[in-house]
C-alpha cells in the first residue's frame, strides 16, 4: 500500500514496465491508460495523499464449454487481457462505498457489512436458501449486487476466515474501472465479484488464505449464490459463453 501520488509516479517507472511486462506481456503498455485513469479517479476522489492498494482480476474464457464444470465435466479456462481494476482505500469502520470511472453508467453505491449478509453464520445449504430468498427481495440492481455479495461472503465465512468476530471487520473505498465486456461470455461478473472479495480480504488481513482453511475457489463460489448465480461453486475458474466475442491466442514466450 502506498500513497496514490506514488502509484501515479510507478507508472512512469521502470518498475511499472517491468511489472506490466511480467503480467501481460508485450501488450503491457497498452494497459497503461487504463491505471492511470483508475489511479487519476481516485486521486481526484480522495486527494493525492491518500493510502491506497490495488486489485485486479481478468476476465476468463472457457473453452470447453459452457456450465459443465458444476456437472462433472471437463474445464479448460484461460485468463484473459480484459480485466477489472480496482484502487481501494481501506476504511476503519464497517462502510463499503464504490464508485465507477463512468459514474453514469455504474452509479455509486453505499452500504454497511452487516446490512447485506445474513443475521449469523450459516452453512452451505442454509446460505443456499438464504440467497435465494434474497434474491426476490433485492432492492439494487447492476453492478452494485457484485459488492454486496462480496460483502455478505466475507461476514458469513468470517469464522472460516480466521477472523473471531464480525466486529473486527472493516470495509473499504474502492474506484472501479474495467474493459470486459458484460454478457459476452467472458466471466464479468465473476471478475467483479472476485475483485470485490480479494479487496475486502486484503482490508480484513486475510490473504492469502491458509490451505487449511475454505479454499478461494469455494468462497468464490459460494458467494456468487448471493448474486443470483444459483449452486456453481467452481465457476471461478470457468468461464461461461453466452457469447462469442473476437478471440486471439499468442505464443508463449517464456
Amino acid at each position: 500500500m502506498r500513497p496514490l501520488s506514488e502509484w501515479l509516479k510507478w507508472l512512469e517507472s521502470f518498475e511499472w514496465q517491468r511489472w506490466a511486462k511480467g503480467v501481460y506481456g508485450a501488450a503491457g503498455i497498452q494497459r497503461l491508460p487504463a491505471f492511470r485513469a483508475l489511479l487519476q479517479a481516485a486521486a481526484d476522489r480522495w486527494g493525492l495523499d491518500t493510502f491506497a492498494f490495488l486489485v485486479r482480476s481478468p476476465g476468463r474464457l472457457n473453452l470447453m464449454g459452457r456450465h459443465i464444470d458444476h456437472r462433472g465435466g471437463f474445464v479448460h479456462p484461460i485468463a484473459l487481457p480484459r480485466e477489472i481494476l480496482l484502487a481501494v482505500q481501506p476504511r476503519n469502520d464497517d462502510l463499503v462505498a464504490i464508485h465507477h470511472t463512468q459514474p453514469t453508467a455504474f452509479p455509486s453505491h453505499l452500504f454497511r457489512l452487516g446490512e447485506v449478509a445474513p443475521p449469523r453464520p450459516m452453512g452451505v445449504d442454509e446460505w443456499e436458501r438464504w440467497t435465494r430468498q434474497k434474491a426476490t427481495e433485492r432492492k439494487v440492481a447492476g453492478w452494485a449486487i457484485y459488492a454486496e455479495a462480496a460483502a455478505a461472503t466475507l461476514v458469513n465465512w468470517h469464522a472460516a476466515l480466521g477472523i473471531s468476530s464480525v466486529t473486527e471487520l472493516r470495509g473499504i473505498n474502492a474506484v472501479v474501472d474495467g474493459d470486459i465486456p458484460p454478457e459476452a461470455g467472458l466471466s464479468s461478473s465473476s471478475a467483479l465479484f472476485v475483485a470485490f472479495l480479494l479487496a475486502l480480504l486484503h482490508r480484513n488481513a486475510v490473504v492469502p488464505l491458509r490451505p487449511s482453511r475454505l479454499s478461494l475457489a469455494e468462497l468464490c463460489g459460494y458467494g456468487e449464490w448471493d448474486a443470483g448465480w444459483g449452486r456453481r461453486p467452481r465457476r471461478h475458474f470457468v468461464g461461461a459463453a453466452w457469447q462469442s466475442v473476437a478471440h486471439q491466442f499468442f505464443p508463449d514466450d517464456g
